[in-house]
Parts: C-alpha cells; structure tokens; sequence
C-alpha cells in the first residue's frame, strides 16, 4: 500500500478548526472567578430602585417634598426628595436615597445615591404643559 502524505493545507485546516472549536467546551479548568454561591445570592441586592422625582408644580415658588422609607427582614431604606421652581420656567429637583442590609452577612451592602436636576416648564395652552 502506497501511501500519499497530506497536503500541508489540510493540515493546517484541522489545526484552525480544532483552535476554532475548542471554545467549545463546557467546563472550565479552573473556578469561575464570578459564579456565586446560591447562599450568597440571597444576600445580594443588584438594584436599588428609586421612586420617580416628578413634582407637579407649575409655577414660580412652588415646592414639592417627599419622604419615603422601605423595611423588610433583609434591609431598610431611606428616600427624600424635593423640587423647588425658582422661575415660572425653570425647576430645580434633588434627591438623596441609602438602603442597607439587616440580615445575613454584616455590612454586606450600603448603597447611597445623591441626584440633582433643573428643568424647563412652559404652558402651552389650558390643561398642556411642555416639559423638560
């Protein structure tokens, strides 16, 4: 049996496809620096919502001031905000939140938040506004 050697193309293309391939694979070699332990997961809070700061103010002086706070067996809150229209056109808004955790593992999450934004208020005819 004579046997013919394989042509250096068909070579490298099993060496690309393998390279290519071995992406493939499911498992890792070593730990997955960002699995978490399902112990640990219960403790994890990823988002702290805020309630939305919109004052219904529409003229000059106005002001609006809200204060909300939140508390379950895992963490509390805490959440101020207020709005000020110092023109007939022009609004200020801030707010400041900070929840944390109770339970679990101590000190685990502290998460505080300060916002500040203006804004432009025109009425455009009886009962429409355009807001900004």
């Amino acid at each position: 049996m004579n046997q013919t050697p394989l042509p250096f193309s068909r070579i490298m293309y099993v060496i690309i496809c393998c390279v290519l391939l071995a992406s493939c694979y499911p498992g890792t070699v070593l730990p997955d620096p960002y699995t978490v332990s399902e112990d640990r997961q219960k403790e994890n809070i990823y988002y702290v919502p805020s309630a939305p700061n919109t004052p219904l103010a529409n003229k000059k002086n106005d002001v609006d001031f809200n204060i909300m706070h939140s508390s379950g067996t895992r963490f509390s809150g805490f959440e101020m905000q207020a709005a000020y229209l110092p023109t007939d056109h022009i609004g200020i808004i801030a707010g400041y939140t900070t929840a944390k955790n109770n339970g679990g593992t101590p000190d685990y999450m502290t998460h505080n938040s300060f916002e500040l934004g203006a804004g432009y208020i025109r009425n455009l005819h009886k009962g429409w506004r355009f807001e900004t």
